[in-house]
Parts: C-alpha cells; structure tokens; sequence
C-alpha cells in the first residue's frame, strides 16, 4: 500500500491559553498514522480521547519544552479524534500556539519512526536545512520536517522553496494578553530508497536568531499480524 494523505488541516490560536484542544476535520480511520507538528511557547503534553497519549519523532518523549516537532500516534483506533494540547508559558502574556494536523494511509503500525533529528541555528541565516543523522533503513518513508524562528518577531515566515507537501506557514499573536508571538512552518515529502534524508525551508527576513527545525522519517509499508494455528493443505477436508 502507497502512502497516502487521509486528511489535513491547520489552526493559529489567538489567545494564550495553557491547553488547547484541536478535533480533525473528519473521522480517523483505524491503522493509520496520526502526526501533528505544533509551534509552541514549549511542548508539555499531549493526548487524544481516542488513543491516549502521543510520542515525539525525536525524542520520543513529548515533555521536553521544544517549540517544535513531530508528534504522533501510529495504528489510530477510528472515530472522531479530539487532540489536547498542553504548553509551557501559556496562558495571560503567554506565548501563542500553532499547529498543523495530519492523518495518513499506509504506514507500518509499529516500529513507525525510522529517522529523525533536531537542527539548531545560533546565528543570523536566511536558508535552514535538516538532516538525519543516519541513513534510513526503510525504502519507502514518508519524511516531514519544519522550522521555527525564535526571535518573535511579527514578519517571520517560513517559507517552502522546494514545494514540499501539505506546507503550512502559520503564525500566532495573541490578542489582548501581552502574550509572545510563535511562527512557523512544516511540510513532508515521501521518498521511494535509502539514504540519509533532508529538508530545507527559507525565511523572509534578512537575520533572524536561534532557529530551531526538525526532520523525522515514518516508514511506509502493511504491518503483517502474526497468525496461529495450522494451515490447511490444499484439497484435504
């Protein structure tokens, strides 16, 4: 089975608020894979009324106050999905919060992550590029990456050179509370061998500082379940 984008959306809160909650457009199908890449004042927690809690690509852990990754729950249960968010720095002067969902087809149930890797920028630059660090292993990967520049500045945009898919540039001020601006963007692309994979995206402004961006590999493929028991020979019965 090809990998294949279920559905896709994206929000950009107006207000600070320390949890929020996010519901896909459509039901989820049973099997599939669900990613969504916040752009956060910090990464808490997350869980869904379905599945219960989400991992990281990179850490594997989703309490670690980065201000953006891949978070996701591979083998969804189906049916309407509701996804809780929790940041650090929320809430009144807090910071704002972005996010972009997706449901994908024809990624392995388990075992689902195959590369991924953070990439820090501590000085002024124009073009951010993320790279894994190792080669994948699995031919056929369905790759997301994304950037968030640090400086909170209202005109910093991320922007997709390259054309990758299901691109989103969000950005979020919130209204009334004093609060931080967050900004940024992600998309994916599927890749068909092995290799060490990367992504890159450009910024609008001429300087900016302390980018964080990321990269993180699914492997594509149908997970087999085990059966037991004796098979049958052909023509005794």
């Amino acid at each position: 089975m090809a990998i294949a984008l279920v559905q896709s959306q994206s929000y950009a809160a107006t207000q600070s608020l320390a949890t929020y909650t996010i519901t896909y457009t459509s039901n989820v199908t049973a099997g599939n894979l669900l990613v969504m890449v916040p752009i956060t004042g910090g990464i808490k927690t997350c869980t869904d009324n379905l599945n219960g809690g989400w991992a990281s690509a990179t850490s594997g852990t989703v309490n670690t106050g980065a201000n953006i990754d891949a978070l996701y729950f591979s083998n969804t249960a189906s049916g309407a999905c509701t996804i809780t968010f929790g940041q650090y720095s929320g809430g009144p002067g807090g910071f704002g919060f972005c996010a972009m969902l997706y449901e994908f087809s024809g990624i392995l149930t388990s075992g689902v992550v195959d590369q991924a890797n953070f990439t820090f920028n501590y000085s002024p630059v124009t073009t951010i590029t993320t790279s894994t660090t190792h080669a994948t292993t699995n031919a056929t990967d369905l790759v997301f990456g994304g950037a968030y520049p640090q400086n909170g500045l209202i005109n910093d945009d991320v922007t997709n050179p390259n054309s990758y898919a299901g691109f989103y540039s969000l950005f979020s001020s919130p209204s009334g509370s004093g609060g931080s601006y967050v900004g940024g963007g992600a998309g994916y692309k599927t890749v068909s061998s092995t290799g060490t994979q990367s992504m890159g995206f450009a910024q609008t402004l001429d300087s900016f500082n302390n980018t964080t961006a990321f990269i993180a590999c699914f492997k594509g493929g149908v997970s087999v379940a085990a059966t037991g028991g004796n098979l049958p020979l052909m023509g005794v019965g």
